[in-house]
């Protein structure tokens, strides 16, 4: 998600996260964020116990994530 959809969106995970929660932000320009994306995804699918027995609403969440990858290897393309 880009940081702007991030901050303005109430459902966002950092504005659902309580004010005394840590938290991890990655941002693109870390060369090693989308293997490190890619590897929460595929941990978090261990977690939920695999694929099939995953909600529509955590298989997305995968997705997300997977895609979030990709955007970032085109950010990091596109700014060297």
């Amino acid at each position: 998600m880009l940081k702007y959809r991030e901050l303005e969106s109430p459902n966002s995970c950092i504005n659902r996260a309580a004010d005394d929660e840590p938290v991890f932000v990655l941002r693109a320009h870390d060369k090693t964020a989308p293997a490190t994306v890619r590897d929460w995804a595929h941990r978090y699918i261990v977690t939920k116990g695999g694929w099939q027995v995953m909600t529509v609403r955590q298989h997305l969440k995968y997705q997300e994530a997977m895609k979030l990858a990709d955007q970032m290897e085109q950010w990091q393309a596109a700014n060297p």
